[in-house]
């Protein structure tokens, strides 16, 4: 077994440490290594995909690994090659025959593909099932399009569901950016359908799209519009499309989960904060309701996946450190939650990912970058769901200063309202209208030190209202807009 040479060690018989880091390759400059994805097996086995580039030509790349003790069992095979064009790995998942399939974007120039590679009998195959050019109209400019948030959310051997966005700048006077969700059922390589989602007032925002698929026949997806509601919609294989319901879900991008029987979902999205932070939601029949908060305590946090009845593993790095925040599909953290790679040497970590079998084994993949040598390296590390991992406990921070947020705004349903407290004191939230008049009280007492979350709903005229907070001597307010 292989282990970084780390700086740090954290000794203690309590906890249990992960199987690797195994080194699973490498490549020197001007090669790049980028966009690595993971799925595992039943059988222990992580299918591992990542992006090869240079100044010239790109290539999807792809290799096994055993996850129990590192050993390569294929070496690194091109599965698809471009000279002239740019790719970029966007997702990657096996069907129940353990036949890999990949969704890439593929960039000349203006125009863009959205690329589906799939593997039958040893055999790679490569169809376009979409594509977009950024082109010049009149009297709006130039609009750049592109494909974002690609992600496939069914992958048997006779069906394909893939989900993505077609996003861009729209013409003057509109808000700006747009995202379309667009919808593509792919049985083979003659025949796949795709479903631009037309059924919603107003633009999108892009990388706000997450789906989730409860058949061959059926796909539920949820996006944020431009004005913050997030909005499922169904598409049949019938080709007709509609919207079923909507939902004010204002709390950031959403990935689906099912839990139980069909009508509850759970979902988690990402929201913006210092540090990035995560909030669960539920969604049943006819609500949707926040369920609580998550602090990361690490930097860029790419994706999460999603252990089926169980909750998500959510891989957060910076560049020192991978950890694994394991959540229950009730927010709360999992005792398992703690660090699972380091850096070795002179080197930054810049990406991480992680992929769950149904077994719960999980397989966490990230690449570090050596600036003076040039060199890229991709590594792989595995625990299973209640492995506990050597957890770094790290505490909350204190704001050191009073702060009050509100988003969205202007809202149409309900606004999100977050404040900071330097220190515990009386606090009270109140919401206020033009003529100086108190509508609602949020909040009316004492307040710990720290981050706190509050939401109001409205029941009343369209208009400009105002958010005050008062703690201690100290009072603040910010306006916002209401739109019916």
């Amino acid at each position: 077994m292989r282990w970084f040479i780390i700086a740090l060690i954290y000794v203690s018989t309590c906890f249990a440490q992960p199987d690797g880091p195994f080194l699973i390759t490498s490549v020197e400059g001007p090669l790049h290594i980028s966009d690595a994805k993971v799925v595992v097996d039943q059988n222990g086995i992580a299918h591992v995909f990542y992006a090869r580039t240079n100044y010239t030509a790109s290539a999807i790349e792809y290799v096994t690994v055993r996850a129990a003790d590192g050993e390569v069992l294929t070496q690194p095979l091109s599965i698809f090659e471009a000279d002239s064009e740019t790719v970029q790995l966007d997702d990657a998942a096996l069907d129940e025959n353990l036949n890999p399939v990949v969704v890439t974007t593929v960039s000349r120039g203006i125009s863009h593909w959205l690329v589906v590679l799939r593997r039958s009998n040893e055999t790679w195959t490569e169809t376009s099932v979409a594509h977009v050019e950024e082109y010049f109209t009149m009297p709006c400019g130039l609009s750049h399009s592109n494909f974002t948030g690609s992600r496939i959310v069914l992958a048997s051997s006779s069906m394909l569901q893939i989900v993505t966005s077609e996003t861009g700048n729209a013409c003057p006077g509109f808000p700006e950016p747009y995202s379309i969700p667009i919808v593509c059922f792919f049985e083979s390589v003659d025949n796949y359908d795709v479903y631009p989602l037309w059924d919603f007032e107003g633009f999108m925002w892009p990388s706000s799209l997450r789906a989730y698929s409860y058949s061959a026949d059926s796909l539920h997806v949820w996006t944020m519009s431009y004005m913050g509601i997030n909005t499922r919609l169904a598409v049949g294989r019938d080709g007709l499309h509609s919207v079923v319901a909507s939902y004010d879900c204002q709390y950031g991008d959403l990935a689906g989960m099912r839990v139980g029987v069909d009508e509850f979902i759970h979902v988690n999205g990402m929201n913006l904060c210092i540090p990035p932070c995560y909030t669960l939601q539920r969604i049943s029949a006819d609500s949707c309701n926040w369920v609580g908060e998550v602090h990361t305590f690490l930097g860029t946090t790419p994706s999460a996946s999603v252990y089926e009845s169980h909750g998500f593993v959510i891989p957060t790095f910076d560049y020192e450190h991978v950890e694994l925040v394991r959540v229950d599909t009730e927010a709360n953290l999992a005792s398992s939650t703690g660090t699972i790679g380091w850096r070795d040497g002179d080197v930054n970590i810049e990406n991480a990912s992680t992929g769950v079998s149904a077994q719960g084994l999980i397989c966490a993949v990230w690449g570090d970058h050596n600036s003076n040598s040039g060199t890229d390296r991709l590594w792989l590390a595995s625990c299973d769901w209640l492995t506990p991992l050597d957890a770094r406990e790290a505490p909350a921070p204190v704001p050191q200063s009073i702060s009050l947020s509100t988003y969205p705004n202007p809202f149409n349903s309900s606004v999100r309202i977050d404040y900071e407290l330097p220190h515990a004191s009386d606090t009270r939230v109140s919401i206020y209208n033009t003529l100086g008049e108190e509508v609602a009280t949020l909040f009316n007492g004492h307040t710990n030190a720290g981050t706190h979350m509050l939401s109001w709903s409205p029941n009343s005229a369209s208009g400009v209202y105002f958010v005050k907070l008062a703690s201690g001597e100290f009072v603040t307010s910010r306006k916002i807009l209401y739109i019916r």
